[in-house]
């Protein structure tokens, strides 16, 4: 891969601008807009336009270009109505369109320009019957913070800290037909960009002139996005091809004196994503508004299907308790989003130290995850700065970084929905600690480009010189793993604690013969993993391995296993047959408690079991076989068989071998078709109670008759002396 070349100005006395850009509006609660008007959070002193409101339909009431008369709205003196959701050309060509939930969004403009007048149609509308909601067309600033400079290059591609953006370079560099819509200011004409700009609006000129970016916010975004790669010139994107497509929202404000956005613009930008099928759009805009836009702008992007990637907000606030908009939407356990916050993903900000920035709003439900968002250094207009390339900062930085990747996974896989990319990017992500402004700390998710592009890949320890164990795999959307023999030309003979907990993706998983052991908890908790191949060469699996994993029905034959740990198939119901080799020593306590379907454990070899657990397989009502045939269990070589271990099973006929030396509590209680067991030992061993309580009324202890004769009223086997009888 040819390097590109950076450029290494020295900026020592600039300052950093920091931002998402925001749109300031009034703080409430989502109880608060569904019970009460909200015509009361509003003012006139608010700046809004005083030429047009915007209403949000209900479901019920909206229709893909359905035209509403000026008479739906009664007596109100309306110039005209403008549907801010018109769908251009064929509906069934829109590949991002939400039919199912589709709400119309509609621009009211006013023949006069007065906020008074604003505010008594917004009373109006509020009370014809299919309106869910009113509110002004807001203006609002873009929030700018200073900060002071020091140089770090491309630390969020490829530092320490950054999203390993070159390993990922090794799968994809990106593709020119996937498309990035930049809701911002604008982009430039810039050379390092050039090659990667396609055609987009201006929604505030209502025109295709989209170059005058006026604080190259949109810019910078779109460089980290897809700055040209590998063309010897300035910065490289996260792809180096790609379609950057500027949806222009950015306004200048008279009343303010500075540069802004309206509502009403972000809302046709995102039809007009959809009318163009753009799959990604990138959203660095923070609405502080949970009441009067709350409607308003929901309703605009759960019409959008794409992936909708937003920057988490500059506020230093846990958005899980003050809320920041559109970032909130990413919440999956909000029910009021449930059909669409698969759809969307909140941006946190780090620094290059891998620490959150004070700055970056935090929140487990509600940030998705965490991305390079301090000292990003991207391309800018050649009006801010001579070089076209400067530094800026926070969630707005962030928030690229993860449409970046994301088209980076369209360019791999054209088929991935919006859902799937954003299970990618999350399964993919490392783990990491960030603190918060009280001290506390909360365990999140950091943007990760390689483990969102491949499929599995795995974090090893160093077992040995030359052997490792397999620490973490990151599977996403992944059916079946093969584990190789060998990482990085070192033998892979562990799978180490937790590997593979968790990961409800998986049915099948290949395990070579070089394993020798599988830790604690190494599978627990996949669900859907139906089978395991492979394990010719395990001799270990340690507690609570296969806990869980209640669709395992597979295993293969395990001739060299000598342990099997405490719960290490807890809980696997679907599982019916075990086959070992004559080296199995060793069933830890409930090893198959609930395992419910397990009906057989077959030796091939010797039957050298000494220890069985206790409650090992407590109610496994269909087991029947642990030795050679069914309906039988043999074991020659037991030295202990535990509390409850074969309690609720289904044998018939049972052996034990003269080094049996304990039984526990109700070892063998409620089998009510054990008829016999047979113990060829010379001495008794301690016997607990009710050990065959419920057993067939034809059983029988069978033992040499000497054993008989030795037991007294004071030996806990006088409990047992009706049923013991002599080995013919």
């Amino acid at each position: 891969m040819k390097n590109k070349k950076f450029i290494l100005g020295l900026l020592c006395s600039a300052f950093l601008v920091s931002s998402t850009f925001g749109v300031q509006g009034i703080i409430g609660t989502a109880d608060e807009i569904e019970e009460n008007s909200i015509t009361s959070e509003i003012s006139i002193d608010q700046d809004f336009d005083g030429k047009s409101v915007l209403v949000v339909m209900t479901e019920e009431m909206s229709e893909i270009n359905k035209v509403y008369d000026k008479s739906f709205f009664g007596d109100i003196e309306i110039s005209s109505i403008e549907d801010l959701t018109y769908i251009t050309g064929d509906i069934t060509d829109k590949e991002y369109l939400n039919t199912q939930n589709f709400c119309q969004i509609l621009q009211l403009h006013l023949p006069i320009d007065s906020k008074e007048n604003v505010l008594e149609v917004i009373n109006q509308v509020e009370q014809i019957t299919g309106v869910e909601s009113a509110s002004p067309n807001y203006y609002d600033s873009f929030e700018e913070v200073p900060e002071d400079d020091f140089y770090e290059d491309l630390w969020g591609l490829n530092g320490t800290n950054g999203i390993n953006a070159p390993q990922a370079w090794d799968i994809t560099t990106g593709n020119s037909s996937v498309k990035v819509g930049i809701i911002d200011s604008g982009i430039a004409n810039h050379p390092d960009l050039s090659a990667n700009l396609v055609a987009g609006w201006d929604f505030h000129n209502d025109n295709s002139i989209t170059s005058d970016d006026p604080i190259g916010h949109g810019t910078h975004i779109a460089g980290t996005i897809g700055a040209v790669g590998d063309n010897d010139l300035g910065v490289a994107g996260i792809n180096w091809n790609v379609s950057l497509v500027p949806l222009q929202v950015a306004r200048w404000n008279e009343d303010s004196q500075q540069w802004g956005v309206n509502i009403a613009a972000i809302v046709k930008a995102i039809v007009w994503a959809t009318n163009n099928n753009i799959p990604i759009l990138n959203h660095s805009i923070g609405i502080s508004s949970n009441g009067i836009l709350f409607s308003l702008h929901k309703a605009a992007i759960k019409n959008y299907t794409g992936l909708f990637v937003c920057s988490a907000g500059n506020e230093g606030e846990d958005v899980d308790v003050n809320p920041h908009y559109p970032s909130d939407y990413c919440n999956e356990s909000n029910a009021s989003y449930n059909d669409f916050s698969d759809r969307v993903i909140s941006v946190g900000a780090l620094n290059s130290n891998g620490e959150r920035r004070t700055s970056s709003n935090y929140g487990i439900n509600t940030v998705s995850i965490y991305a390079p968002g301090g000292n990003i250094y991207s391309t800018v207009p050649t009006s801010i700065s001579s070089t076209g390339y400067n530094y800026k900062s926070g969630t707005s930085m962030a928030a690229p970084h993860v449409a970046g990747v994301a088209a980076l996974l369209l360019a791999e896989d054209s088929t991935l929905t919006a859902s799937e990319l954003k299970d990618k990017i999350l399964a993919g992500a490392d783990t990491i600690q960030i603190t918060l402004p009280n001290g506390g700390q909360h365990t999140v998710k950091k943007l990760n480009a390689l483990g969102a592009l491949e499929d599995y890949w795995y974090e090893v320890s160093d077992f040995a010189t030359d052997k490792v164990e397999i620490t973490t795999v990151r599977a996403t959307l992944l059916d079946e793993i093969s584990i190789p023999e060998t990482i990085d030309g070192k033998t892979v003979v562990s799978i180490g604690t937790s590997a593979f907990a968790g990961q409800t993706q998986i049915t099948e998983v290949e395990i070579p013969a070089t394993v020798w052991r599988i830790c604690s908890k190494a599978f627990q908790g996949c669900t859907a993993l139906q089978t395991v191949t492979g394990m010719s060469g395990v001799t270990t699996i340690n507690d609570e391995a296969f806990k869980d994993c209640s669709a395992l029905e597979n295993l293969p034959y395990m001739g060299a296993l000598i342990t099997i740990g405490n719960s290490a198939f807890w809980g696997c119901s679907s599982l019916e047959f075990v086959h070992v080799g004559g080296a199995l020593l060793y069933i830890g306590d409930y090893a198959f408690y609930g395992a419910t379907n397990l009906t057989e454990i077959i030796y091939i070899g010797d039957l050298a079991i000494q220890t069985i657990g206790t409650g090992a397989f407590y109610n496994c009502s269909k087991f029947n076989a642990l030795g050679f045939w069914s309906g039988e269990m043999v074991l020659p070589s037991i030295v202990s068989i535990g509390m409850y271990a074969f309690k609720g099973t289904n044998f018939s006929e049972v052996q034990l071998g003269d080094g049996l030396q304990y039984i526990g509590n109700q070892a063998f209680a409620n089998n009510p078709d054990l008829v016999s067991v047979t113990f060829t030992g010379d001495a008794l061993p301690s016997v607990g109670t009710g050990v065959f309580s419920g057993a067939a009324t034809s059983f029988r202890f069978y033992c040499a008759q000497s054993l008989i004769d030795s037991v007294t009223e004071t030996s806990a086997w006088y409990a047992y002396l009706s049923v013991m009888e002599p080995i013919e």
